[in-house]
């Protein structure tokens, strides 16, 4: 069914003045995509309901522009290349000029142009666009790229192939996810833009690239995830890539010869031009390593050349803010290979050439890997590059040095400022520059890419305002610029990660809950202390969490000693209505029997100092100076909360005596603002 804007050609008709057909939208199944893309015309939209297969599951696009083909609103609408020969959409031997594929999914393809196969004209005047698409569990055996190969064809010897305005090609929202590539580049996407002239340029925002690969003897084998250049050309004009919110994770470059091969970039490889990246996250990505001296392994996650721009002075210039590389790996080399380069990031113009300039911007490398001679675990240059750190970790990477190359001296050509990153040959120093510290950045969970800082993290509030500048929010979205404890000014974080202290309200003697010597531990092993009452309650009713009362170890319901809190007769603490969860938690917090009954056992079993401190089982309310005693209400009908008695306030400081654990003074309105979405 066509629907076409009538009312501009009605009233262009009207008033006999001739007008240009009005772009149409045309809605189609897969019985009828065929006829509908013969009979498209320039800027027509296609809206697809079903999954095309089989027979009905490889399209050749029409030699008409700017075509837009989407997927209906409901459902899940696409292609499955299960029984299809060829790639589900391909261009035509004179290319397509402008193309939008938008909610679309792509899955089970096989062939020598994966699933997606795209040329643009020669000289191509409509952009490409790929928009909230997924790539799924495609094979290219021939040609580049898994899931999407996206090439703008260049018309040698003098223009771009591209002459139309704005960024050429852009990918936004997709996912890419169990893709392969068995030729050389691109196990999720190839971005491949051809420049002889002018400028050409390329967005990636806010997409996934999940377990794909590059898998192959070929040589080079790059870009795991994604891979973005200028073809295998050495060109004079570079690209353009401006990335942000990009998740790649998991992705691989695997040289299956038995020879030695050039392999670069396990999650994305960036070839021919400057990057500007912002928000991206590099996660567990790996290349293979080194199977002679002939070739070396670059850049577990991330790497970056250009061999083009490079023969100019000063070369390419490229800055990433907020960016995490957390364990990603090059593995060991073999025969007579040497070490791999860069187990987080690796980036490069060939020796003797303009250079590579880097900016790192409150970024963090950490629990990246390495091995072999020559090997560095972190990030690492050519002799000729150089890298500038502010704000930024670089530390904790393992198996060999965390920086390699920028200058023939390893890090002559490197500066820092209020960076974690140690001085060449030790982990203790370091590295020179103003406000730099060389400390284990404490983060939560490193190596799976939570990089947010815990309580006793050296980088809270160590970095510089100065060189932060506009950054609004860290690579999380939360607010840059805070007061990571409290008490402090606000003062920007060194990393990619911005901690926020919670505010502690006043306390008033007689109003204010009782304030324990706990520790809350959620199942993940965050340590929430010095709570209130409260925070406290807060917490153990939370049913993803355990509480861990420091101290009492040994009450009614947890005699395995293990410090975890259960609920009396096998009951949840969030089961239940209201009363009864008041109810257990009163059971945990009464000052006779229960919980902190044992723990008057526990203080004297901590020593003469602690028992001695004990007052005797009466004490006084400090609301109205009342005598205490079980089950009385104060003179106004209020009922007596014996959390606020002396005898509760002095049990928690004598179990508290020895701690158990060290107390770190963060509570559960801390850890709430900071747990991982």
């Amino acid at each position: 069914m066509r629907v076409v804007a009538l009312v501009s050609v009605l009233a262009a008709l009207a008033l006999g003045v001739a007008q240009p057909a009005a772009a149409s939208t045309v809605e189609t199944d897969c019985a009828n995509l065929a006829t509908t893309l013969a009979a498209a015309t320039t800027g027509e939209t296609i809206v697809l309901s079903g999954m095309c297969a089989g027979t009905e599951g490889s399209f050749g696009l029409p030699e008409v522009a700017a075509l837009t083909i989407e997927g209906a609103p409901s459902g899940v609408n696409g292609f499955d290349g299960t029984g299809a020969f060829g790639a589900a959409l391909f261009s035509g031997s004179e290319g397509t000029d402008g193309l939008t594929l938008r909610n679309l999914t792509f899955k089970n393809y096989e062939g020598f142009q994966g699933a997606v196969w795209i040329k643009s004209t020669k000289s191509a005047t409509h952009q490409f666009a790929f928009i909230g698409d997924r790539f799924l569990n495609n094979v290219d055996t021939n040609s580049n790229g898994g899931g999407l190969s996206m090439i703008v064809e260049e018309p040698k010897p003098s223009v771009c192939g591209f002459t139309g305005a704005g960024a050429p090609v852009t990918l936004t929202e997709s996912v890419f996810t169990g893709n392969t590539d068995h030729s050389q580049a691109g196990g999720g996407a190839y971005l491949d833009l051809e420049c002889a002239a002018g400028t050409i340029s390329a967005s990636v925002t806010n997409n996934v690239f999940t377990a794909n690969k590059v898998a192959a003897g070929t040589e080079p084998l790059q870009g795991g995830g994604l891979w973005v250049g200028l073809g295998h050309e050495i060109i004079a004009v570079p690209f353009t890539l401006s990335q942000q919110g990009n998740l790649l994770e998991g992705n691989a470059v695997e040289n299956t010869s038995t020879e030695a091969r050039r392999v670069e970039g396990g999650g994305e490889f960036t070839d021919g031009g400057p990057v500007t990246s912002l928000d991206d996250r590099f996660i567990a990505n790996s290349i293979s390593g080194a199977k002679g001296s002939s070739f070396s392994s670059e850049g577990g996650g991330f790497a970056s050349l250009d061999p083009g721009e490079c023969s100019t002075t000063p070369g390419v210039s490229s800055t990433a803010t907020n960016l995490i590389a957390t364990g990603n790996s090059i593995g060991a080399p073999s025969g007579s290979g040497t070490g791999g380069e860069g187990g987080g990031i690796y980036v490069g113009c060939l020796p003797g050439k303009g250079g590579y300039h880097l900016t790192l911007l409150n970024s963090t490398i950490t629990a990246n890997s390495a091995s072999g001679s020559g090997a560095s675990a972190g990030l690492d240059g050519e002799t000729n590059d150089t890298a500038v750190l502010e704000n930024s970790i670089v530390t904790g990477n393992l198996g060999a040095p965390e920086l390699g190359g920028f200058g023939a001296v390893d890090g002559e050509h490197l500066t820092a400022s209020f960076s974690d990153v140690c001085a060449l040959e030790s982990s203790t120093s370091p590295f020179a520059g103003t406000g730099n510290i060389c400390a284990a950045p404490a983060l939560a969970n490193a190596i799976s890419g939570d990089v947010r800082e815990t309580a006793t993290s050296p980088t809270i509030d160590a970095g510089s305002n100065a060189l932060a500048g506009s950054l609004a929010t860290d690579a999380f979205g939360a607010p840059r610029i805070t007061a990571g404890r409290a008490g402090d000014a606000a003062v920007v974080d060194i990393g990619a990660s911005e901690s926020a202290a919670v505010a502690t309200p006043p306390r008033t003697r007689g109003t204010d809950p009782l304030s324990l010597s706990l520790a809350v531990r959620n199942r993940d092993g965050i340590a929430l202390e010095g709570c209130d009452g409260r925070d406290l309650r807060d917490a153990l009713l939370r049913g993803r969490e355990r509480a861990d009362l420091l101290g009492i170890g040994d009450a009614a319901d947890d005699r395995d000693g293990s410090g975890q809190t259960r609920a009396p007769a096998g009951e949840r603490l969030d089961q239940g209505s209201q009363a009864d969860r008041d109810r257990r938690l009163s059971d945990l917090q009464r000052p006779q029997g229960g919980r902190l009954g044992d723990a008057r056992s526990q203080a004297q079993r901590n020593g003469p100092q602690a028992a001695a401190a004990l007052p005797p089982p009466s004490g006084t309310c400090p609301r109205h100076g009342e005598d205490v005693r079980p089950g009385r209400d104060h003179r106004d009908g209020a009922p007596h909360d014996p959390r606020r008695a002396p005898e509760a306030q002095a049990l928690a400081a004598a179990v508290a005596t020895p701690p158990r654990r060290p107390s770190r003074a963060v509570c559960a309105p801390a850890w709430r603002a900071a747990r991982p979405a």
